[in-house]
Order: structure tokens, then C-alpha cells, then sequence
């Protein structure tokens, strides 16, 4: 008896030789007669026999035969569906709806949810690195899903969240990009500096109770009375901001 082994949802295929085109016969499953349809499909060439399940399920498992009319002739096959994690998209995605619009000092919780045979290890890293359950990261894994909360979140906890599901039949990885909603980035192209404009992608970073950014200056950023360690920054806004806004200007390493 041939054993097939396939990961649930994956396609099943079993064949069989017969002496040549008169050993016809029909496919069983557990003793239920199959037949070509939406969810298998048999085809015959000369002595070839195939069923092709096209997407298996864990009900699927147990005994196939083959059984030619001609000479009681019969070929048994077991097949075996195996259920490593994996992941629904739309109910992932629907779990993950709270991420958009995270803001400084709220916590973060992200939820996995997963199926699969027991038992199902998870495990997360930040960037790369390791986490577990202590500090403002707390960690909850039950058999369908698993979930990371981060309280008091800032902007150092931005950046790629990953957890890996392994059970006994294989494993698989589910990254998750956090970013921050309440932070945003304003680009000045023209800088002016004594004695000549040049062009400069410079970026500022806004930190600002509103998650609007500030707004753009009308003219040209001006820089006065520079020396080797201050400068005075100059320039006007095209609109009446309100309230309280503040500019950090940070030194950049790199040329131009």
C-alpha cells in the first residue's frame, strides 16, 4: 500500500499502472464511490488510472482503492492530510484594523489568529530580535491564536513585528509593520544658506498633539549668523497654526 502525505488544502494525487485500457474500474474513498467533479478529478490514459483531489481536507483522510472490473484487481493507497499553521487573510486582516491608528502612549495589541494541529509553539521578535512576556511586552497563546500587547507605546517600539507558528508538520512567519499615526514627516527641498541656494532634501521631524502636519514655510529656509557650533534658522508660515507647535531640526551624517 503507497502512503500519501499532503498539507491540508494542498492537491492529492495517486496513480496507478494497470496491464492496458480494458482494466477500467472506478475510484473509492472510504468505500464511497468518487466521481469527476468540482472537487476531483479522473482521468484514464491507456493503463493509467488518476484522482487528483484538487483541495484536501482533514476529512479527506483514510483509504483509497482503486478497483478494476477486470480480475477483482484492486489498488489501495492511505492518504494523510497533515495540518501545519497557517493563517486566514480576511480574518487576520480584520484583526490587525486596531493597528492603523495607534498614537503615542496608547497600547498596542496585536492579535494572530491561526489554525492548525496541535500543539502550535509561537514565538516574536522586534526587529529581529527576541521578545517575550515581561516588561510592557505581554504575550497570551492560546490553541487559535496568539496575541502581543505593547503598553505605553512610543516611537522606539515603531518597526517590524513578527511571530513564527511551528507545530510537528512545518512553520510559518507572519510579519506586521507598526508605525506611529500622531507623528509626521515634513519634506523642505530649498535651503538658503549665506551666499548661495542650493537644493537639499532635508527632512523635520513634527511632534504635534494634532496629526496634522504643520504648515509649509512660504519662502526659502534662512540661515544667519553661522558658526562652528550654532546657527540662527529663520523663516514664516503661510498660515495661522494654533496652538503650540515645535521644530526639531536634526543633524544628518550624510553628504550634500
Amino acid at each position: 500500500m503507497s502512503e500519501i502525505v499532503v498539507s491540508k488544502g494542498g492537491k492529492a494525487t495517486f496513480v496507478c499502472e494497470l496491464p492496458d485500457s480494458s482494466y477500467s474500474g472506478h475510484w473509492y474513498q472510504n468505500n464511497k464511490q468518487l466521481s469527476d467533479g468540482s472537487k476531483y478529478e479522473i482521468s484514464v490514459s491507456g493503463g493509467e488510472q488518476t484522482l487528483v483531489i484538487l483541495s484536501t481536507l482533514k476529512s479527506d483522510e483514510g483509504s483509497i482503492v482503486f478497483k478494476a472490473k477486470k480480475g477483482n484487481v484492486e489498488v489501495p493507497f492511505q492518504l494523510t492530510v497533515t495540518e501545519p499553521p497557517s493563517i486566514d487573510p480576511e480574518e487576520f486582516k480584520q484583526s490587525a484594523q486596531s493597528l492603523q491608528n495607534l498614537k503615542t502612549g496608547t497600547p498596542m495589541v496585536l492579535r494572530v489568529p491561526f489554525s492548525g494541529a496541535s500543539p502550535i509553539k509561537a514565538s516574536w521578535t522586534f526587529n529581529g530580535k527576541n521578545i517575550s512576556s515581561s516588561g510592557r511586552y505581554k504575550i497570551v497563546t492560546t490553541s487559535s491564536e496568539s496575541t502581543l500587547t505593547v503598553d505605553n507605546l512610543q516611537g522606539e517600539d515603531c518597526g517590524t513585528y513578527e511571530v513564527t507558528l511551528e507545530n510537528k508538520f512545518g512553520n510559518m512567519r507572519v510579519p506586521v509593520e507598526v508605525t506611529l499615526s500622531d507623528v509626521s514627516q515634513v519634506n523642505f527641498e530649498t535651503v538658503q544658506v549665506p551666499g548661495k541656494t542650493v537644493q537639499k532634501s532635508s527632512t523635520m521631524t513634527v511632534e504635534s498633539e494634532s496629526v496634522e502636519a504643520p504648515p509649509k514655510p512660504a519662502g526659502n529656509i534662512k540661515f544667519d549668523n553661522m558658526a562652528a557650533n550654532h546657527f540662527k534658522l529663520s523663516f514664516v508660515t503661510t498660515a495661522q497654526a494654533n496652538g503650540n507647535l515645535h521644530y526639531i531640526v536634526e543633524q544628518s551624517s550624510g553628504n550634500g
